[in-house]
Parts: C-alpha cells; sequence; structure tokens
C-alpha cells in the first residue's frame, strides 16, 4: 500500500466500497513509514470495505521481504484464477525474454 492511492479514492467511492485495501508492513519500516501508514490507514477505512494489515516473517530482512513478495505472487495468481483469468501470459515479460535472446 502506498499513501499515492489515496487521491482517486473520493472519486472511486461507490467502487472502494466494495474493494478491500492491503498493507504490507515490516518491524523493519522506518518510524516515518510507520506513521504514514497508520494515517493512510485511518484514511483507507474511510473508503474501503475492509483494511487488511500483512506483516511480515522471517528472522533477516531479506527473508521478511521475500515472504512479502512470495504471498503478494500467490495472492495475484489465485486472484487470476479466481477471476477466469489465465495468469501465466505476460506479454511485457515474454517481450523482455525474447529482446535478451538476441543478444
Amino acid at each position: 500500500m502506498n499513501h499515492n492511492e489515496l487521491v482517486g479514492w473520493k472519486v472511486l467511492r461507490r467502487i472502494m466500497q466494495d474493494m478491500s485495501v492491503v498493507f504490507l508492513r515490516d518491524k523493519g519500516d522506518h518510524k516515518r513509514v510507520q506513521l504514514r501508514t497508520e494515517i493512510t490507514k485511518d484514511i483507507a477505512n474511510q473508503y474501503a470495505s475492509s483494511v487488511i494489515e500483512v506483516h511480515s516473517e522471517g528472522k533477516s530482512p531479506l527473508a521478511r521481504m521475500f515472504s512479502l513478495i512470495y504471498l503478494g505472487d500467490w495472492v495475484s495468481f489465485y486472484l487470476a484464477i479466481l477471476n477466469g483469468i489465465d495468469p501465466t501470459p505476460v506479454k511485457v515479460i515474454d517481450y523482455l525474454k525474447n529482446e535478451l535472446a538476441k543478444v
């Protein structure tokens, strides 16, 4: 979750009422980031149907970072499947791989 999304929420109020907002949190976040997240979370509660916090897991910063990346990838995959979308073809990634293969 990033605070920049707040700009469109007022315009999309109806849509936001059917959405959940997810904050990815880490115990190593800078105090200023933690404060911004808390304030943004309060604002999100005014627009979204629910606000969810997901906390990283692991002992090292790298392990905690990958725990959130891994979770995000699986959630993205699962949501695509639930919505009848094949998540495997990603045109921009295919393009990148094709261009790199030329070198």
